[in-house]
């Protein structure tokens, strides 16, 4: 019994040395294989830290790995930066075309493999990037290996200063077609008058024909304030409000919305509009102008998908800033285009007309103090991004109950003598008063049709539209507005009587400039 015992305990220990000898070359091997792998990752993280580009790892939309190059550019620590999503750091200009193109990323639909965008650093100032990505493995799931480089910030300013000389050259250009075409205009409506006046009501073909010189000078005024807008470095202080910018988008969508309806019914093309408005500061501007550029751009938007598609508009605030984003998936914009993409009398869609509408956005959104950028690639969409500060406060003192009343007033000025009309325009806008000015009719009932006025005073012999004919076509479109007809008399003259309908308040030349703000403020005050 105990020779089994010994034979077995025997055994055991030869099986026990066996496995000992065994698992000390195991882990030998083992060892070998840690300190190779460890020298695989130090390599590993040697070449992803001396790479010259910088690099950003990125996986389930957060940051997995950075190397030191990325590092050195935005100006964080490694831990500052690895777990967060990778959208935090990218410019709010920027952030909902980032938002689609990783969507696009991960949910494996073709994007760009190159593009441009701003990262913010520690420091608050963002860094414009060429971007490249390509598809990559994290712990045998995928990911996302993001490598940028600035753009060369000579290059840079140099672009933005041969585009600040091209404008410059273009303003002058708009501001003197701008004078032509005032004077031509003038001729043409004074003289188209008088030879309305001369006909007959039997000859009704000379009276279209008439009409349809009327109708093309109505467009070329389109055309000359565009121009004359285009060539105006400041805003007039009259059109400065503080308004809510998230009402003049939804302003703006109104505007455009039977267009949308006009694709789907008419071509069977579907837009689908979706917004995402936030509350934002107020603005300081002019909200017409504004809401031009924005309409702008979403009809823009709809050329740009001639097969339908999706458009997104989207408000937000950051650092004392508020941001518009509209986003299309139409055809995006080619290389060739992007460098004359604001230049004015240029464009891509082949349509007809003078091509102002992105030139004039850019020149309305400049004036305001703001960016507008379009970033885009051909075939994959556009972002266009529009960047306004906040108001610092209403500028406009708080007055006594009457003041407060007429402060806001708006006054639609039509006279053709340039020294009135300039004199007049001072005179109100002294006191108060929103002031806007034409010298002629037509022009008068475009403007009262595109904006809201609580007055109009107008001359009786301003061109374009009799001024008995102008009170009754402004009355039909806002039957509450009050209407101070200017008329001229000399010394001696006798007043005729009249049957025409009476204007609101009457103002004879000379004008008595004491009396005419008292009166004005008294007439508003009473439609108040």
């Amino acid at each position: 019994m105990q020779m089994k015992d010994l034979k077995y305990w025997k055994k055991r220990v030869e099986r026990l040395d066996t496995l000992n000898q065994f698992s000390r070359e195991k882990l030998s091997i083992l060892k070998k294989e840690k300190k190779e792998f460890q020298r695989a990752l130090r390599y590993r993280d040697d070449l992803f830290h001396s790479i010259p580009d910088a690099l950003i790892l990125i996986q389930e939309e957060k940051i997995v790995d950075i190397n030191k190059m990325a590092l050195d550019q935005l100006g964080y620590k490694a831990e500052e930066m690895i777990g967060l999503e990778f959208l935090t750091f990218v410019h709010p200009t920027m952030r909902s075309f980032a938002v689609d193109l990783q969507k696009k990323m991960f949910s494996g639909r073709k994007v760009p493999d190159r593009f441009e965008m701003d990262l913010v650093g520690k420091n608050g100032g963002s860094s414009f990037c060429e971007v490249r990505f390509g598809k990559a493995k994290f712990d045998g799931r995928k990911a996302f290996l993001l490598s940028f480089n600035p753009i060369d910030k000579r290059k840079k300013k140099e672009k933005e200063r041969i585009q600040s000389k091209k404008m410059e050259a273009l303003t002058t250009m708009a501001s003197g077609l701008a004078r032509q075409f005032s004077r031509s205009l003038k001729d043409i409506i004074v003289n188209t008058v008088k030879m309305r006046d001369m006909t007959g009501s039997e000859n009704g073909a000379f009276k279209k024909g008439l009409s349809n010189i009327e109708y093309a000078a109505s467009r070329l005024f389109k055309t000359t304030r565009g121009l004359d807008a285009f060539s105006r470095a400041k805003n007039d202080p009259s059109d400065l409000v503080l308004f809510d910018l998230k009402k003049i988008v939804k302003e703006a969508i109104a505007l455009t919305d039977p267009r949308l309806k006009s694709e789907d019914e008419n071509h069977g093309v579907k837009i689908n509009l979706k917004t995402y408005l936030r509350s934002v500061s107020p603005i300081e501007g002019d909200p017409n102008a504004i809401r031009d550029v924005i309409a702008n751009l979403i009809l823009n938007a709809v050329d740009a998908m001639p097969n339908g598609g999706d458009l997104y508009l989207t408000t937000e605030e950051n650092a004392s800033h508020v941001f518009i984003y509209i986003q299309d998936s139409g055809l995006g914009v080619a290389d060739t285009v992007k460098e004359r993409i604001f230049d004015p009398c240029f464009t891509a869609n082949g349509r007809d007309g003078m091509g102002l509408g992105l030139s004039l956005s850019y020149a309305i959104i400049k004036r305001h103090h703001g960016e507008i950028d379009i970033s885009s690639e051909n075939g994959h969409g556009t972002v266009t991004s529009i960047m306004l500060p906040c108001a610092s406060g209403d500028p406009r003192p708080k007055t006594g109950p009457m003041k407060r009343k007429v402060k806001n007033a708006h006054i639609l000025i039509i006279e053709d003598d340039d020294m009135i009309r300039e004199l007049l325009s001072q005179l109100l806008g002294s006191k108060g008063f929103r002031v806007d000015t034409t010298d002629n009719g037509l022009d008068g009932l475009y403007k009262l049709k595109r904006k809201s006025f609580h007055m109009v005073i107008a001359d009786s012999k301003a061109p374009g539209v009799e001024g008995q004919v102008l009170m009754k076509k402004m009355k039909k479109i806002n039957h509450d507005l009050p209407f101070a007809l200017i008329v001229h008399h000399e010394p001696g003259d006798k007043p005729r009587p009249t049957k025409k309908p009476t204007a609101d308040m009457v103002i004879t030349k000379p004008i008595d400039m004491n009396k005419l703000v008292q009166q004005v403020s008294e007439l508003i005050m009473q439609q108040g």
